[in-house]
């Protein structure tokens, strides 16, 4: 019983690890997502300025958290 119950386990892990495993390519464009033409790169560059709006990282926070890491903050 305990073999069995070792194989069963055994085999849904190794099963469920293939889902995992089937996953498409980041690095890989596709020829319908490739930049095309001018509204296409337009479209891409307005997506990459959104991204450094976010305040995350160049929208100042790495800043601050330097500062704070060096023990420079002061209360205004």
């Amino acid at each position: 019983m305990r073999k069995f119950i070792l194989t069963l386990v055994g085999s849904l892990t190794l099963l469920s690890a293939c889902n995992v495993l089937d996953q498409e390519s980041e690095v890989l464009i596709l020829n319908e997502n490739a930049i095309t033409d001018a509204a296409s790169a337009e479209s891409a560059l307005n997506g990459l300025y959104d991204a450094l709006q976010s305040g995350s990282l160049y929208g100042g926070r790495w800043a601050m958290a330097s500062e704070l890491l060096a023990n420079n903050a002061r209360a205004a």
